[in-house]
């Protein structure tokens, strides 16, 4: 479910849909839900600050709520609140400032998202594939991810695993317990609990992250 249909909360709805999920758009204007409602399962014009309101759309149902409000962070911190005490288990809320960030971690949102830091799609695309555990945004579609280690490449050798020629993707590092290890060499074994540091541009990114 996705409250607030801007353009942070368009393109975070829209790409969960692609991605193959059910997704709910919701926003207080007829506008925004008639364009994104041919795109997504469902879209509907409601105040998510009315509990009654949310009852009927029957929140509960959705694991996820993503509160995308960004003109308004009084509403966003009632959203909040109410989606907490209707029963919906995972709460991620869009913050303008550190100051909001802050307030929305210490009422207990599950996730805060900064939209000038954190893009709808990246977004997406992070709740679709829990092993993304961070990732910074670079310059003409470029990132470096954190990522754990997909199954399918448990006890393979570094050298083995075609990071550039199939993958294309840069292996900068990886990380064992408390161990770094800069440009490991091809005869390191990967293990279940190695996270790795990849550069790579999104698509290519999105296309590892997603073998499980």
């Amino acid at each position: 479910m996705v409250i607030g249909l801007g353009r942070f909360g368009t393109a975070l709805a829209r790409r969960l849909e692609e991605l193959g999920y059910e997704v709910l758009g919701i926003d207080g204007q007829m506008g925004p839900v008639q364009e994104i409602a041919p795109h997504i399962t469902q879209a509907v014009m409601l105040d998510a600050t009315n509990e009654a309101a949310l009852q009927e759309a029957d929140i509960s149902s959705f694991d996820t709520a993503v509160v995308a409000i960004g003109d308004d962070f009084e509403a966003t911190i009632l959203v909040h609140d109410l989606l907490k005490q209707l029963g919906v288990k995972n709460v991620v809320c869009r913050a303008d400032t550190n100051r909001q960030r802050e307030i929305l971690q210490r009422l207990g949102a599950n996730r805060v998202v900064t939209p000038v830091r954190d893009s709808g799609v990246w977004l997406a695309d992070e709740l679709a594939y829990p092993a993304i555990i961070n990732r910074l945004p670079l310059q003409n579609d470029y990132s470096i991810m954190e990522t754990l280690l997909p199954p399918p490449l448990v006890g393979k050798r570094v050298g083995d695993v075609p990071f550039n020629s199939v993958y294309e993707l840069t292996l900068l590092l990886l990380k064992r317990q408390e161990e770094m290890i800069v440009s490991p060499a091809d005869d390191v074994i990967l293990q279940p609990a190695d996270t790795l540091i990849l550069l790579g541009t999104h698509q290519s990114l999105t296309r590892f992250s997603e073998q499980r």
